[in-house]
């Protein structure tokens, strides 16, 4: 149960990655 909860929270920061170093790299 908790490795599934870490593995949410791990997809939810991948996006959160690329969303953040587009908007530094505009």
């Amino acid at each position: 149960m908790n490795v599934r909860q870490s593995y949410k929270k791990e997809s939810t920061r991948l996006p959160a990655i690329p969303l953040t170093s587009r908007s530094s790299c505009n």
